[in-house]
């Protein structure tokens, strides 16, 4: 049977209508309808699109696929790249926007306007299918789940994580650090090496970035590296054990996340751990160095003696431990100016050892800063608990797992990430400071622990990505 071709071309983007019936909204009624309901929807991350077109031009990978209308009068129909065409649309008239975006995402958009009608998109490709019925296999191949391996395969956690680490040139986030090397670095059974072919990362981030499990296996991390001063075949069997148990093909026996959701349930885990799965007491220390570092050497024993006990430079020590509140690695697309000042203090300027209270109070503004800005560009988001329709009005806890709950529904983040940022908000959590935890942080006289604002970031870290995406 022949396969079906169907016909490209190049066109004018004005002679092509956003889908009235796009999936992405509810049916509208007429073309400025369509494309302000699909702002609205999109909030900051039209504009971002927007920035990148004019920036980088369309992707030449992807076409937009039409349908021809049955008034010939009248525009082909985006059937997808609905996003691209309302960039492009609201890059010649930004005036499409007024009143769903903000003062700062209206200038910004409005700059880039400017640029564009200096050197404007002529044509877009398209590739036309005569009715939606005969187009709509095709996109579902580009958006829809559950086609077991036809069309797009969208990335899982693992796949993105190791994209950017190659992308950025770096080793990636701790806890794919540690994976990585308990893959290369352990003797796996080629059972054990298929148990962990897909692997929950967000669980093992719970354990691994506490300063329980760096104190119990010899470890820091450092702008965002493992290091240890244990030989890389001790090093490893802990991490052997906790990956196994977390992928065990026995369901009731996996070690998931309720299990070591607090420090207490962490401890009586580890109280589990057999000799063999700790790194040895009697084998030689070798040189701090980086999970993995190759030529590393034993440590050489040093002379005691009163001079060297006292000496002031030997006892000048730097510290391995995170200084930042905002780790090196976190990367936010902060549009707001005066949210991105604050997210630049606590990520580049102000130490959390040296500026506890500071960090504290200013993290939690951030994050309510955060979740404001996200709720007004998207302001369909029901928010619990909310009185009179004053949405920013209720409590920062509502806020956050409304935008949770919205992350979930809209695939944004991962089952677990929903489970650890909720978890975050919820009270008797020992791991993350609760919501009332950081309003405490800034109204009672007690000063935070430094351990737990950098254990509250990283409950929370996902959620900002997706509120700054």
């Amino acid at each position: 049977m022949p396969r079906t071709k169907f016909p490209t071309q190049f066109v004018k983007f004005q002679n092509i209508a956003v889908d009235e019936q796009n999936p992405r909204q509810s049916p509208q009624d007429g073309q400025r309808e369509a494309i302000r309901a699909l702002i609205r929807q999109q909030g900051g991350k039209i504009v971002n699109l927007a920035i990148d077109v004019n920036t980088d031009g369309l992707s030449q990978g992807e076409r937009f696929m039409v349908i021809e209308p049955d008034d010939k009068k009248k525009p082909y129909i985006s059937v997808d790249g609905n996003r691209r065409l309302v960039a492009l649309k609201v890059l010649e008239n930004p005036s499409l926007a007024d009143g769903i975006l903000n003062a700062s995402q209206m200038k910004a958009l409005k700059k880039e306007a400017d640029i564009f009608a200096k050197d404007p998109i002529d044509e877009v490709e398209i590739v036309i299918y005569p009715d939606r019925e005969v187009g709509t296999p095709w996109v579902a191949r580009r958006h829809a789940s559950g086609l077991e391996g036809r069309g797009q395969d969208s990335w899982g956690n693992e796949e993105k994580i190791r994209f950017d680490a190659w992308r950025n040139d770096d080793d990636g986030t701790p806890e794919y650090q540690l994976l990585q090397f308990v893959r290369q670095h352990s003797s796996l059974t080629e059972d054990e090496r298929q148990q962990l072919s897909k692997f929950p990362l967000t669980t093992l981030r719970r354990v691994v970035t506490t300063d329980l499990a760096k104190e119990k296996f010899g470890y820091k991390i450092i702008d965002g590296k493992i290091v240890t001063s244990i030989a890389d075949d001790e090093f490893v069997k802990p991490f052997k054990r906790m990956m196994l148990d977390m992928t065990n093909p026995d369901t009731k026996k996996r070690v998931k996340v309720d299990s070591i959701k607090n420090r207490e349930l962490q401890e009586k885990y580890f109280e589990k751990f057999t000799e063999s799965d700790l790194p040895s007491t009697t084998a030689p220390a070798v040189n701090t160095h980086a999970l993995g570092e190759k030529n590393q050497s034993a440590t050489p024993a040093k002379k005691a003696s009163s001079k060297s006990q006292n000496s002031s430079k030997e006892s000048k020590q730097t510290t391995l431990e995170r200084k930042k509140i905002i780790p090196k690695d976190c990367t936010l697309n902060i549009t707001e100016q005066r949210i991105h000042d604050i997210y630049d203090e606590l990520k580049k300027k102000l130490d959390s050892e040296v500026t506890r209270n500071a960090c504290a109070v200013l993290m939690r503004v951030f994050i309510e800063l955060s979740a404001d800005d996200f709720l007004t560009r998207n302001s369909t988001i029901p928010i619990s608990n909310s009185k009179n329709g004053d949405r920013l009005g209720a409590s920062l806890g509502d806020k956050l797992w409304a935008i949770a709950t919205y992350a979930a529904d809209n695939s944004l983040l991962t089952p677990e990430q929903v489970e650890v940022v909720k978890e975050g908000t919820s009270k008797d959590n020992f791991l993350a400071p609760r919501v009332k935890s950081m309003h405490s942080y800034v109204h009672t006289a007690h000063t935070p622990l430094v351990g737990d604002l950098h254990a509250h970031w990283n409950n929370i870290e996902s959620l900002m990505k997706v509120i700054w995406a």
